[in-house]
């Protein structure tokens, strides 16, 4: 239990601040930057994968669509998510990645598993998310100030 607390705990320092050094990555090329992230988060996910999976090649030799295929829709992601902190600015991008992930992210197991609340407890989801949404607007409006708005929007 307290390594899975440590690897939750590693994943959020990586996940939370690869955007940092986007606003001084020169004289690197946007390419150089990401590939350096990349390389280190790749090393990271195997040597986890490989001590908490000993057969991780067998696993993976199993099922090797699925691993490939989850694998080249995070890559997408990562990159378009990387791209647009380099467009719009890390407030825009993290308050809109935010805001719909927590939408997402709390209705979307309930939908799949037709497990919806009805009731008094779906107005205490509905009234909760509104109020997450809402938190994650004024965190984004205030980021977009701080930083003197988003670079590329008028």
């Amino acid at each position: 239990m307290v390594v899975g607390f440590a690897l939750l705990f590693a994943a959020g320092i990586f996940q939370g601040s690869f955007g940092l050094g986007y606003k001084n990555y020169k004289p690197f090329s946007w390419a150089a930057f990401w590939g350096i992230y990349c390389l280190l988060c790749m090393v990271t996910v195997i040597g986890v994968a490989w001590i908490q999976v000993p057969s991780l090649p067998e696993f993976i030799k199993y099922y090797k669509i699925l691993p490939v295929f989850c694998g080249m829709l995070c890559g997408i992601s990562a990159v378009g998510f990387s791209k647009a902190i380099d467009k719009i600015g890390m407030s825009m991008v993290y308050g809109i990645s935010m805001g719909i992930s927590t939408i997402v992210g709390s209705v979307m197991p309930m939908i799949l598993n037709s497990a919806l609340p009805v009731g008094s407890d779906a107005v205490k989801l509905y009234i909760g998310l509104i109020l997450t949404v809402i938190g994650v607007i004024i965190i984004t409006v205030a980021g977009v100030r701080r930083d003197g708005g988003a670079k590329g929007l008028p």
